[in-house]
């Protein structure tokens, strides 16, 4: 078997010759082609490798053994395992072994200096990872060709670096070779660093003896000789030397020596050999060199001869010896940008809180506990604490059982089901050939593999740690392929006899995406623990701990730098990391201080200020291949932040320079950290990466060259997608690109300044010479058809001229006719047939071709509906709404079609786009650069805005989109416009240094155009002295005034009447407020009475002034120390929130000047922020290009609007915040739609709204509300006909309300407590009757059919109830249902004694009638039952159980009586067909309760509701249809409207709102009179085989 794998090539490693074999497996000198060199590779056989206990350590051990870096430790370039064997793939040595060295002789004098050298200098830089050998040996130090020792085979190494772990239960087991193995492995007890003291004075004893010190007939004897007795001493050994052996093999490991240097230290002495030298050494990473030594020494002559960079020529090298004091060698404890690993564990330190947080989570018994999203923003540490915190926790035992979990960390990719075949082919045993098939087959693939594969029994849980699961959302393609993943995982960890658990680490700003995927949202919404930024106490641990660890010490002053510089920026660690490892390669001696850290440019500069040292350091032909490397490792955010993008080291060949320069600039890069290598887990091929987003965001050059070249990186990605599939289907023709698109991408190809590698050209040269081998073969045709055109003109001319031979010919051709004429008339049956069949073989063409067009329509209409899904996940919503509108209006489009268009439409969006347009008379509206302000006129009718360097304010008629009038006159760019309160003027400020009022009436020159302010507001002197800008500007409430903030430090009061010195200018201000802000101010508002003005500025201040007294009140100091920009006062004057360049929203009490909250959701800077009128909501604009909606209450974002090409300067809400504008650098202005575009009506209520009862016809709806207030709406087509009619009969909460069947009464049940049933006359609008009886309370109320009887269920009082004065009845406690009639007000009779589990009695929370009015069907309080009575008698007549689903919460039924759904207490909704009895739909498991449900009249949807979303299911597709969102609160209850065509919810929330439930036809048409969505451009029609007439080019204005 060893001999059949030679030739074999495995990952890349084609295996050449057999080195040796043992035990537990063979080595193979193999050569990697891709790097090409020869390596070695360790194959540990399968029967090892597949044992439970190896496969849960080896991956952890592999990783910690190769992040050991020594000279003189063999190198582990890479490893893996699979079911045929663990592989380790090591640096190849030609020399053998020491032991075959000891075998052909004894050591020279002059070589074993440097032996001892250099294998205590490998294992002390082993001990200083804290790692132990423990196995020591001949056979484990390997030579090279000049005989140089290298310490290897760590197999069974231990790490002792891990902090001490309360979860620990492991026993540590007996492991090490009998003659070499301390007595405290053979005994198990505790292992240090003198365990490997012990087997080197054993080696060390065999190496000077050429014997071992002890000899026994078997292993067990042996090791016992080890416990009980002394090595001997040895007679050739001096007795110097002796004593130094038995000190180093002691038998108490506190009496050996303290480390490895002192052992060789005194060994050497004792052999009369020169002293190790204590020349310091370059720690391990430092990216110093080794040099070589020229001395002689006691080692004897140095050898010379060439080495690779792992083979630096260092023959006697006793300086990796720590020293003590300054000298001394110390790790690098910090990680740069690179996240920590499970190897890393002892050196993360500032977590405890989170990762016991996240191990608390994991505990929950709660749905979907197997579940666990770890979101953040990039640079949290999301990774860091989830593989160097929580997987060596549960790895430790932390969970009961958790150290025996496989736990796989793995990237999704562009193929996410590919990589979770290859992380479970990591632990599985006896797979099939192809993982990736049973894994795909449907959801439930992953729960099968597991079972099929993997080893351990039910007992053995598997943990996928998903790592960027964002990429999930961002790089698959396939919609069809993220979905199956996502269910994939959605069902293995929701289904009950799942052992699988998920962990998933997610960037913040990528939250929305999994929302959008009904089952994943709900995992999401229960099951998320946020990142949140290390406090100052953490903060401190990180900084100083791994340092102390290390032997360090941190200067205070350094420390606290740090703290004020990171404060709590959420995104700092990577960079904190950094620049720690910039002061430790900077520092001078053991101390971390200050001076390194500022000369670095600290955790804000360091690391951008390396990248552009690195770079600058670069010859001209290497700064050229810098800059196409870092731009293939960058994948282009859509409207979210540039990521990193793994790269094959072979898709960088060759890109802008030769392979020896691409080689040189990636380990410039490589070597400072900057870059990371890695393998990909499938073909183990070299990949290059970025080594965190921080390096994409801090460094300048990298950002310009991303800004000046993204659109020629698209069109290189999709080259080069385009060209891996060409080459993955072995170069097939039809791969290759043609037509317009061929074109494009050649017209492309000669202009970009983006070099194209090998496949990429290969591709396009393809595709090239394919189109001119059709053009070609075109040409010929062409000419063979000209050819015999040419022939038959000729022949015609012949034929003209012998005319008498034709003659001659038709006389002859009539004899032969009329001697075929029989013949004829026989063939004319066959010929009737043939006709008949070809008529009928063209009726089948016909039929297949319009098949196939159907087919082909189909497909087109699935992939624009896949593209919309994806544009909608990747927050493209205009592309979203396009596509998914062409969709729907596709023949025959699918459900999923209409579902997505719902999803994209119905959702808060752009209702009209104000942008430059050409009018009637050919003159350009509109803006044709940034939009700096925009505002609403009072009246809403009209929006009015200011453009940077148009230098005009345009007032817009927001009903047609149309310009009404441009005012034009400032010679400065416009900074803000306000409309004055009277809706006829308006102000323009600018940075010409003044203010313009204008009248909007007025027509001078002409009716669109007006250059005649009626008055402008300049202060000539400060204009002329400062040169200043007016910057921003506010109308001043209840005064006729406004402020204006400047660039001369001040804030400006004008009177709007003043008319010093004329009616016309106006140079006096009316108070000048000075001496505040020390640089700019940037906005100004007013708090709402006038009282006080509130400015920012760029001094990151913002300062609250006395509007009367232009006097200082209070000055506020950012807490990011960044400017800050808009501001705007909540009503109620008590917080205001300010935005500004560090990209959140502060919140803060001006009772107290402090922060209260910090709003964050932006990546850029906030440059506006407004306030709604109730102050239950803030809009802002970023510059991340988006417009945010915030929940002022939960300080959440409630709302992401995106569709804006450039960043937003100024958003506000309409009066209602049911809309808002939002002004954008992208030259255009949206109106948005802030509510729900399915909600047609919102009704309001004080408080929350109980129960709703909807008559027959839909034009009543009746409220019982939690005040105890009724309320009655009456409606027409949706809307109210005037206001509400509000009885108050109750003096508690009403629960429960019902109308009549006539809809002439109203019954209203009182809550806990009141328990009054009273009906209301509702045409008089008194009290008709009071129910007789006085109950406890009601949970609801049903009439029958025929409205004489009444069916109420009861709420039972218990424990502190008793005790109010109301209870007065003791059968309370015992009524569960009572059965009334109407007409007299008295109870039929009372069901009591319903029992739950034969304890207590039970209340009957939801009950349905039939519509023969004969059966109750109605739910328990507390059981996981449905009882079922007979109206008539009230005897029980059957139940309906629920058995593992919960209780119900709601009941619903069909108006024909067929089908019941209830909601339950097991977040799912269940449906019956009554006419058998049994369940015909169970909802897969929701985040929460269920709280409310209904069913159509037809049966077929099904709305329910958790946690306040109301969602539609359609039960014929068993899927959600639908989602609609905006309740704050849960929802009580749902009902449909007869006709099904509208839907109405009950909240919590104090609403009641009516949500349409339209059909596909009612969805576009709404669609497209209420949203605004760009037309498609060419490309993207070309993309999706559409027709391009009068399509767009994608870089038109």
């Amino acid at each position: 078997m060893i001999e059949e794998r030679l030739s074999q090539v495995v990952k890349g490693y084609e295996l050449r010759e057999t080195l040796g074999e043992g035990g537990y497996g063979v080595v193979y000198r193999a050569y990697q082609a891709q790097v090409g060199r020869d390596v070695a590779i360790k194959i540990i056989l399968p029967q090892y490798a597949n044992h439970p206990e190896f496969i849960r350590r080896f991956e952890s051990e592999a990783q910690l053994v190769a992040r050991l870096e020594h000279p003189y430790i063999v190198p582990l370039y890479d490893y893996w395992r699979e079911p045929d064997g663990a592989y380790l793939v090591m640096r190849w040595l030609r020399g053998g072994s020491l032991l075959d060295a000891l075998q052909r002789g004894p050591i020279a004098t002059e070589q074993l200096g440097r032996l001892l050298d250099q294998i205590g200098g490998a294992l002390a830089a082993a001990h200083r990872r804290h790692v132990i050998h423990r196995d020591l040996k001949p056979a484990n130090i390997l030579l090279d060709d000049d005989g140089n020792a290298y310490l290897a085979d760590f197999g069974i190494a231990k790490d002792l670096g891990k902090k001490v772990s309360p979860y620990q239960t492991d026993q540590t087991s007996v492991v090490g070779s009998p003659a070499y193995i301390s007595p405290e492995q053979v005994k198990a007890d505790t292992i240090t660093p003198q365990t490997d003291i012990y087997s080197l004075g054993v080696m060390l004893y065999e190496i000077l003896t050429g014997t071992l010190p002890f000899q026994a007939p078997t292993p067990i004897a042996l090791m016992f000789k080890h416990i009980n007795e002394p090595v001997p001493r040895h007679s050739a050994l001096s007795d110097a030397v002796n004593d130094v052996i038995q000190k180093a093999t002691a038998k108490r490991p506190e009496d050996r020596y303290t480390d490895v240097a002192t052992l060789i230290s005194e060994l050497k002495q004792a052999l009369g050999m020169a002293p190790s030298s204590t020349t310091a050494w370059p720690p391990a990473g430092s990216g110093a060199t080794p040099t070589p030594s020229s001395g002689t020494g006691a080692g004897g002559r140095i050898s010379g001869g060439r080495r690779s960079t792992y083979e630096t020529n260092i023959i006697y090298l006793p300086t990796f010896f720590e020293p003590v004091g300054d000298a001394a060698v110390y790790e690098n404890p910090y990680k740069g940008l690179r996240a920590f690993q499970e190897a890393d564990a002892a050196d993360f330190f500032g977590r405890d809180a989170l990762i016991e947080a996240l191990l608390a989570r994991l505990k929950e018994n709660v749905p979907y506990q197997r579940f666990l999203a770890v979101v953040g923003p990039s640079g949290s540490g999301k990774s860091s604490v989830v593989r160097a915190g929580l997987v060596p926790a549960l790895k430790h035992g932390a969970l009961p059982g958790s150290d025996k979990w496989y736990v796989l960390e793995f990237f999704p990719g562009h193929q996410p089901m590919e990589e979770l075949a290859q992380a479970l082919l990591r632990i599985a045993v006896d797979p099939p050939n192809n993982l990736v098939e049973p894994l795909s087959l449907d959801a439930g693939g992953l729960l099968r593999v597991v079972d099929q594969v993997v080893p351990g029994g039910d007992e053995t849980e598997v943990v996928l740690v998903i790592d960027q699961f964002e990429e999930v959302f961002t790089q698959v393609e396939d919609e069809a392929a993220r979905t199956l993943f996502l269910d994939t995982l959605i069902n293995a960890v929701t289904d009950p006899y799942s052992r699988v658990r998920v962990i998933a680490t997610l960037r913040a700003d990528f939250y929305d995406r999994p929302l959008l995927y009904p089952g994943l949202s709900a995992l999401m919404r229960a099951r998320t623990e946020v990142v949140i930024p290390l406090t100052e106490e953490e903060l401190r641990a990180a900084i100083v701990q791994p340092a102390e660890r290390a032997g360090l010490r941190v200067d205070g002053e350094l420390v606290e730098a740090i703290v004020s510089d990171v404060g709590e920026q959420p995104g700092a660690l990577p960079l904190l990391q950094y620049a720690l490892t910039e002061v430790f390669e900077r520092r001078n001696g053991r101390t971390l201080t200050l001076t390194p850290y500022q000369g670095s440019g600290g955790v804000l500069g360091a690391l951008a200020r390396r990248a552009e040292e690195l770079f600058t350091g670069l010859d001209a032909e290497g700064q050229m291949v810098a800059q196409q490397l870092f731009l293939r490792l960058v994948t282009l955010g859509e409207g979210v932040e540039d990521t990193r993008r793994r790269v094959r080291r072979t898709e960088l060949l060759p890109v802008g320079g030769n392979a020896a320069a691409i080689d040189k600039v990636i380990d410039t890069f490589v070597q400072y950290r900057l870059l990371t290598l890695d393998v990909d887990p499938q073909t183990r091929a070299p990949t290059v990466e970025v080594a965190h987003e921080a390096l994409i965001r801090t460094w300048g050059r990298l950002r310009n060259w991303l800004d000046a070249s993204r659109e020629d990186v698209r069109q290189q990605r999709r080259l080069a997608t385009a060209a891996t599939e060409w080459a993955a289907s072995g170069q097939e023709k039809s791969f290759l690109a043609s037509g317009a698109r061929l074109d494009q991408l050649e017209g492309w190809a000669r202009e970009t300044p983006l070099a194209l590698n090998a496949e990429e050209q290969a591709y396009l040269a393809a595709s090239i010479a394919a189109r001119d081998e059709r053009q070609a073969a075109e040409t010929a045709r062409a000419a063979r058809e000209a050819r015999l055109e040419a022939r038959s003109k000729q022949f015609l001319r012949a034929l003209v001229g012998v005319a008498s031979v034709a003659a001659i010919a038709g006389i002859l051709l009539s004899i032969f006719a009329f001697s075929q004429r029989s013949q004829a008339q026989a063939n004319a049956q066959q010929a009737e047939l043939n006709a008949q069949q070809a008529q009928a073989n063209a009726q089948r063409a016909d039929q297949k071709a319009q098949e196939a067009a159907a087919a082909q329509a189909e497909a087109q209409g699935l992939a624009l509906t896949q593209g919309a899904q994806a544009a909608y996940n990747q927050g493209n919503i205009d592309l979203a709404g396009e596509l998914a509108l062409t969709a729907a209006q596709q023949p025959n489009p699918s459900s999923l079609a209409e579902q997505v268009l719902a999803s994209v439409v119905y959702n808060p969006g752009a209702r009209m786009v104000l942008a430059g347009y050409t009018d009637e008379k050919g003159a350009q509206r509109g803006f044709t650069d940034v939009i700096n302000s925009v505002v609403y006129s009072p009246d809403e009718t009209m929006a009015f805005a200011g453009g940077r360097n148009d230098q005009v304010g345009i007032l817009w008629d927001l009903k047609t989109g149309k310009e009404i009038k441009r005012f034009i006159g400032h010679p400065g760019r416009l900074r803000e416009v306000a409309f004055l309160p009277d809706g006829k003027r308006v102000l323009t400020a600018a940075e010409d240094g003044t203010v313009r009022l204008w009248d909007i009436s007025c027509a001078t020159p002409s009716p669109t155009d007006c250059n005649t302010p009626t008055r402008i507001f300049t202060d000539t002197a400060g204009f002329a002295a400062k040169n200043f800008e007016v910057k921003g500007i506010a109308v001043r409430p209840n005064h006729n005034q406004f402020i204006t903030a400047n660039s001369d430090f001040t804030l400006k009061l004008w009177d709007i009447d003043c008319a010093t010195p004329s009616a016309q200018v106006c140079e006096t201000p009316t108070r000048v407020f000075s001496g505040g802000h020390t640089q700019e101010a940037n906005l100004v508002t007013f708090n709402s009475d006038g009282k006080y003005a509130f400015s920012t500025s760029e001094d990151t201040t913002l300062i609250q002034w006395d509007a009367d007294t232009g006097q200082v009140v209070q000055k506020l100091q950012d807490p990011n120390k960044a400017e800050l920009r808009g501001v705007a006062v909540i009503p109620g004057d008590r917080y205001i929130i300010s935005g500004g360049a560090a990209g959140e929203i502060i919140k803060w009490d001006l009772t107290t000047g402090q922060v209260v909250d910090r709003l964050r959701g932006h990546k850029g800077t906030v440059y506006y922020v407004g306030v709604n009128r109730t102050g239950t909501q803030a809009i802002s604009g970023g510059g991340d290009n988006k417009v945010i909606v915030w929940d002022l209450e939960k300080d959440i974002p409630l709302t992401v609007l995106s569709g804006h090409g450039g960043y937003i300067r100024q958003a506000v809400f309409s009066k209602d915040s049911k809309h808002a504008l939002s002004g954008s650098a992208d030259k255009t202005i949206r109106v948005w739609d802030l509510a729900n575009g399915a909600e047609a009506v919102r009704l309001l209520a004080p408080t929350e709204v109980k129960d709703i009862s909807v008559s027959s016809d839909a034009s009543l709806i009746a409220n019982g509300i939690d005040d105890g207030l009724l309320r009655v709406w009456n409606l027409k087509d949706d809307q109210p006909t005037g206001n509400p009619i509000d009885l108050r009969w109750h003096e508690r909460a009403v629960s429960a309300v019902a109308l009549s069947p006539d809809g002439k009464f109203l019954l209203s049940g009182g809550g806990k407590a009141d328990g009054a049933l009273i009906m209301t006359n509702l045409q008089t609008q008194q009290i008709e009757k009071i129910f007789k009886f006085k109950a406890f309370g009601f949970n609801s109320i049903v009439f029958t059919p025929d409205g004489k009887r009444v069916v109420t269920g009861q709420i039972i009082p218990g424990g502190d109830d008793y005790s109010d004065k109301r209870v007065t009845d003791p059968d309370l406690k015992n009524i569960s249902m009572i059965v009334w009639d109407v007409a007299s007000g008295e109870p039929l009779y009372k069901v009591t004694d319903v029992m739950v589990d034969k304890v207590r009695h039970d209340s009957i929370n939801s009950l349905v009638i039939t519509p023969d009015g004969k059966q109750i069907y109605a739910s328990t309080g507390a059981g996981a039952k449905i009882l079922v009575y007979d109206l008539e008698t009230g005897k029980k007549t059957g139940e309906l159980d629920l058995a593992k689903d919960g209780k119900s919460t709601q009941l619903a039924m069909t108006p024909d009586g067929k089908f019941l759904v209830a909601g339950t207490t097991g977040t799912k909704f269940i449906v019956w067909d009554l006419s058998t009895g049994k369940r015909t739909y169970t909802s897969p498991p929701q985040s929460a309760q269920v709280t409310a449900v209904a069913i159509s009249a037809d049966g077929r949807f099904v709305a329910m509701s958790v946690e306040g979303e109301v969602e539609l299911w359609d039960l014929q597709l068993q899927q959600k249809v639908r989602s609609f969102l905006g309740h704050a609160r849960g929802v009580n209850k749902l009902v449909f409207t007869p006709n099904d065509k509208r839907l109405i919810s009950a909240s919590a929330d104090g609403t009641t709102r009516i949500w349409r439930v339209e059909q596909l036809s009612e969805i576009i048409a709404w669609a497209k009179a209420n949203r605004a969505f760009p037309e498609l451009t060419c490309e993207q029609q070309q993309l999706y085989n559409l027709p391009t007439t009068n399509c767009k080019d994608a870089n038109a204005s």
